[in-house]
């Protein structure tokens, strides 16, 4: 039992606890930045949600803690990457190069190339139900790992969707079905309507009554 319950979670992210019948289905660890190569998150889709352990940052270079995040997968309309920059760093890292190629002055190269690092980034983009969006930043250099594990993300959302689907529909055919006493029931509203005559009556009864 514990080995089988170690299985169940392994690749989960710290903190995380699932519950009795949920099980992962994918799992990933990505770098942060071009710039915070040392810091990791991991991300799991699971067979009921999307969990993960992401970094905080100020200015997405100065680390400050971890925030865990958890979407179900009936609430997730998709799931993406994609390219992004911020143009502040991006209008630093430009200045800066100028300068230090104008003067020349080694430090103001660096820095300028860093702030150029900072300034780009790829991006796991969650998308809910209701067309908001969050992003979960990741390594440029990262984005083909995080675009595999997106293509399993979405995997799994349409799986549960379909099973969803067929759990809902096997409900509404048992609940669809009438029962003798429904068929009986309505048989003799029909009679008491004067919809049908006592002989067409009693042939329907018989009838129903032989299917049993």
């Amino acid at each position: 039992m514990a080995v089988q319950a170690e299985t169940r979670t392994l690749g989960v992210p710290e903190g995380v606890t699932l519950a009795p019948d949920e099980h992962v289905v994918a799992t990933g660890s990505f770098v942060f930045s071009n710039l915070l190569f040392f810091l990791h998150w991991k991300m799991a889709v699971t067979t009921k949600r999307l969990v993960g352990q992401t970094p905080n940052t100020i200015l997405g270079i100065i680390p400050l803690g971890s925030t865990q995040v958890s979407y179900p997968l009936a609430n997730i309309a998709g799931v993406t990457t994609r390219t992004a920059y911020s143009f502040l760093w991006l209008l630093i890292g430009v200045v800066l190069l100028l300068a230090g190629i104008a003067q020349p002055n080694v430090i103001l190269l660096i820095i300028g190339v860093l702030a150029l690092l900072a300034a780009f980034s790829a991006e796991i983009s969650v998308t809910n139900s209701g067309g908001g969006r969050i992003g979960h930043r990741v390594a440029i250099f990262n984005r083909t790992k995080a675009t595999a594990f997106v293509q399993q993300v979405n995997a799994a959302i349409a799986a549960h969707a379909h099973q969803t689907v067929v759990v809902t529909a096997a409900t509404t055919t048992v609940t669809s079905v009438p029962t003798t006493s429904d068929a009986l029931g309505e048989l003799g509203r029909l009679r008491d309507a004067g919809h049908l005559s006592s002989e067409e009556y009693e042939a329907k009864r018989r009838e129903i009554i032989g299917r049993l």
